[in-house]
């Protein structure tokens, strides 16, 4: 087999669009069978009628404030991904991450924002785990499939086809870390990864 296309490259978007229209909805109806007689489920697509299902709309909300626990452990976290990122780790300036905010029209969360203040900036390499930069944040998720299919997911970063998101849809404090395929259409691909996003950090950042 070989190697998966790269994130935006002609050939992975090309994937994702093929896989756009296998919304499916299923219909009874007579049915030739030799092997058996009756009625079958028959599928047919329905592509518009997923859409419609899964769009959702970015959350109006507001943005709550870490407390000061939450900030040292934050800081410990960032301090562990400049050690492990090295010279990948740039940061983005508070207006870039302001204009990415708007642009999106949804508060990133603190530890989100704290990362891409710290360690989301142009670079030549992800910072880490295929984070994305301050401006693919803006491009990738207002150009991949994927999004068209899943309103409220906000895309952060992908490794090969699996793609890693904050999950506004969720009803809780802050959106938790999901990932996604990056043709998926399918709502029960979407699979959790950690409350916050800072949590994942954590867990796949090494060890001091």
């Amino acid at each position: 087999m070989g190697r998966p296309a790269p994130i935006g490259s002609p050939r992975s978007l090309a994937f994702g669009r093929r896989s756009r229209g296998r919304g499916l909805t299923m219909a009874r109806g007579e049915v030739s069978d030799p092997r058996r007689r009756g009625t079958i489920e028959r599928v047919k697509f329905d592509p518009d009628g997923m859409r419609e299902k899964l769009r959702q709309p970015f959350p109006a909300g507001r943005r709550l404030e870490p407390s000061p626990r939450e900030e040292a452990r934050m800081e410990a976290l960032l301090e562990a991904l400049g050690r492990a990122a090295g010279e990948a780790a740039r940061g983005s300036s508070e207006e870039e991450v302001a204009a990415a905010e708007a642009d999106l029209g949804v508060p990133f969360p603190a530890g989100y924002r704290r990362f891409l203040l710290h360690a989301g900036g142009a670079s030549r390499a992800p910072a880490w785990r295929g984070l994305w930069r301050i401006d693919e944040v803006v491009s990738l998720n207002r150009s991949l499939p994927v999004f068209r299919w899943f309103g409220g997911l906000l895309g952060v970063g992908n490794e090969g086809f699996l793609v890693y998101a904050l999950d506004y849809r969720a009803a809780a404090e802050e959106p938790p870390l999901v990932s996604v395929g990056l043709s998926s259409s399918d709502p029960s691909d979407v699979e959790p990864l950690a409350g916050r996003f800072e949590d994942w950090l954590a867990e796949t950042l090494p060890s001091a």
